[in-house]
């Protein structure tokens, strides 16, 4: 459920962490990812079209994104590698508002598909700069159940994407507020336990 290659190929480019957070390499890498994605998960049913990245919705993403990011970078040393699952699941509620892939003839479930892939790419990208597992390892087979529940849901609010792509991770969903980042539940705990120290000092 995502392009390890690719994901391998980001995370070995020097300052990676910091690269994609820039629009300049931003709107040069997703929309060649989100490309091959939509490819390689056309069928005969579907048959492979072509997939356009439209670069002004493709902006409102990552802007309204990294806005989001910049308000939280003080939080991010506390639980760096919670932080970057946070933050791709925020990337993907953007991309979901936002609908940046234009392909003709694709389900509103194969949009979703390339969407989150992407994301799970970056991630991936993300966590191995961090020194972590590959994703890979960490991804839940989901039944169609599964995925039908959370197209469902996120056409009626994107917010949970936040929570569905930390399910799909393996990590604990946070259904409520899942875009308050200290109400995670690693979050919730390092600053309860920094509060504690403070108090003792």
């Amino acid at each position: 459920m995502l392009d390890i290659r690719t994901a391998q190929h980001w995370a070995a480019s020097p300052d990676s962490l910091a690269q994609i957070r820039t629009w300049r390499w931003f709107r040069e890498a997703v929309p060649s990812v989100v490309s091959d994605l939509a490819v390689r998960i056309s069928t005969a049913e579907q048959p492979a079209t072509e997939a356009v990245v439209e670069v002004l919705p493709l902006g409102r993403a990552f802007w309204a994104w990294v806005s989001v990011l910049d308000g939280l970078r003080r939080y991010e040393p506390l639980e760096p590698e919670d932080y970057a699952h946070f933050a791709s699941g925020v990337l993907l509620v953007y991309l979901l508002r936002e609908r940046p892939l234009h392909w003709p003839g694709a389900s509103r479930s194969q949009e979703v598909l390339v969407l989150t892939q992407t994301a799970m790419t970056l991630l991936s990208a993300w966590r191995t700069t961090l020194g972590a597992s590959a994703l890979s390892d960490q991804i839940v087979e989901v039944n169609d159940a599964q995925w039908s529940s959370y197209i469902e849901n996120i056409t009626e609010n994107a917010d949970v994407a936040v929570a569905y792509l930390d399910f799909f991770t393996g990590r604990e969903p946070r259904w409520q507020l899942p875009l308050i980042l200290t109400e995670r539940p690693l979050f919730a705990r390092a600053l309860a336990e920094r509060h504690a120290t403070a108090a003792r000092s």
